[in-house]
């Protein structure tokens, strides 16, 4: 994993990317994260939390946090806010929704407490998830993405480190821009 977050930093130099990711996650941290989350998170996300704890935070007048994240618009989650997002879905926003429509080996729930979730997408309640509890045919760690206020439920990495390798290969290919505030921007989003 290393090897992976170490061609990820450099390709973001590279570009002048701002933002940055977070400082390395404790054992203690993760062990917390998943005693809430009752799970054992894979391997490789583990491995990436000791690397990066998610994107970097920095703190808004009033107070508040706000992800401090190369990326303009996916935020890669601190095992605590994993934790947060997981308890929003667990009490509210999983309770009902549209009828699932999945694409490839996700099981067609609304929510599943085994959906941990590993990005923040526009700020949003759209999210990459490790997916802990596949439809039959999937991978157990593989990565979804799900969003509350559509049906689709889809598979897009076979797991968190390929997710990570897609993001490299992305940005290998020119597949980001610079936005103004020097934060990337994936052509799919312009």
């Amino acid at each position: 994993m290393q090897d992976l977050w170490q061609r990820i930093e450099k390709q973001l130099r590279g570009l002048g990317s701002a933002g940055s990711f977070g400082a390395p996650a404790s054992e203690d941290s993760i062990l917390a994260a998943e005693a809430v989350l009752g799970v054992e998170l894979p391997e490789d996300l583990r491995a990436s939390l000791a690397i990066h704890n998610g994107d970097a935070m920095k703190k808004l007048d009033g107070g508040a946090w706000q992800s401090d994240g190369p990326f303009a618009h996916m935020e890669l989650l601190s095992a605590g806010a994993m934790v947060s997002e997981w308890e929003v879905w667990q009490e509210t926003i999983g309770k009902e929704g549209l009828e699932p429509q999945p694409e490839g080996p996700v099981k067609a729930l609304w929510w599943n407490p085994r959906w941990i979730p590993v990005t923040v997408i526009a700020g949003s309640t759209w999210h990459h998830c490790v997916d802990l509890a596949p439809a039959p045919g999937g991978r157990i760690g593989q990565v979804i993405e799900i969003v509350d206020d559509d049906s689709w439920r889809r598979v897009v990495a076979p797991s968190f480190r390929a997710f990570l390798e897609q993001i490299a290969a992305d940005l290998n290919g020119g597949r980001y821009a610079i936005d103004d505030e020097g934060r990337l921007v994936h052509d799919s989003w312009t």
